[in-house]
């Protein structure tokens, strides 16, 4: 079941996405006159996060629905592939750092898994909200904000994508947005039917109600007695 669960990911956004966040890294690396760490790499990270929030795409979810495997188990297979363009962000990042000492890898490690997750965990939420194809919506804000968080400082903490320390508290920001992502993601692949009660057993030592619906000897017993009645 794992087959079908797959091929229904829209692996044309996840790819075009994957490429254009390597294309931009790559301009960052070798080709912007600030690079590395100018506003390219970050267009990159938006590329990758963009590209995993495609892969939880049901565009056929009424026929996927049908299949006896639950919403959650789908979610888990589809993650391994929204992963791929975080390990992509990770690997490029690696090397943009050997030539960076302005840069840090891990702030640049814990800033991708922020990102990726968040978005993960808002098409999450949308798909569980009613649209089984929040890819092509996550994505539109995840640039949005990338260039918005790129030009603009957030209150107390500072530009939260510049990758240069981590124990700044940009990279904390960055560490519980992740964990709101994930937290998103698990309220978002719950199955609807999952908070419904189960009927409830009978208590040991009781013997379950009998039906209220006479059963077919029953019946017949009924009849010859009111028969016998008439004859009298």
């Amino acid at each position: 079941m794992t087959g079908p669960a797959l091929s229904a990911v829209p692996w044309g956004p996840v790819a075009a996405g994957s490429a254009l966040g390597t294309a931009c890294v790559a301009v960052d690396r070798w080709l912007a006159p600030s690079g590395p760490g100018s506003a390219m790499l970050w267009f990159g990270l938006a590329g990758f996060a963009s590209a995993s929030a495609f892969v939880l795409d049901e565009a056929a979810a009424a026929v996927v629905d049908a299949v006896p495997r639950t919403l959650r188990w789908r979610t888990a297979r589809r993650l391994a592939v929204g992963l791929v363009p975080l390990a992509c962000w990770l690997v490029a990042t690696g090397l943009v750092d050997r030539s960076a000492s302005a840069l840090s890898w891990p702030a640049l490690a814990v800033t991708g898994t922020g990102v990726v997750s968040v978005a993960l965990g808002a098409s999450a939420a949308l798909r569980r909200s009613g649209n089984p194809t929040p890819g092509d919506v996550v994505a539109a804000a995840v640039g949005g904000g990338t260039t918005v968080l790129v030009l603009v400082a957030v209150p107390d903490i500072g530009l939260v994508l510049e990758g240069g320390d981590p124990s700044t508290r940009a990279t904390a920001w960055w560490l519980l947005v992740s964990v709101v992502g994930a937290g998103l993601v698990a309220w978002g692949s719950a199955d609807p039917a999952a908070g419904h009660r189960r009927p409830r057993r009978a208590a040991a030592g009781h013997a379950p109600r009998r039906s209220a619906l006479r059963q077919p000897r029953e019946v017949l017993a009924a009849l010859d007695t009111d028969s016998a009645r008439c004859q009298r």
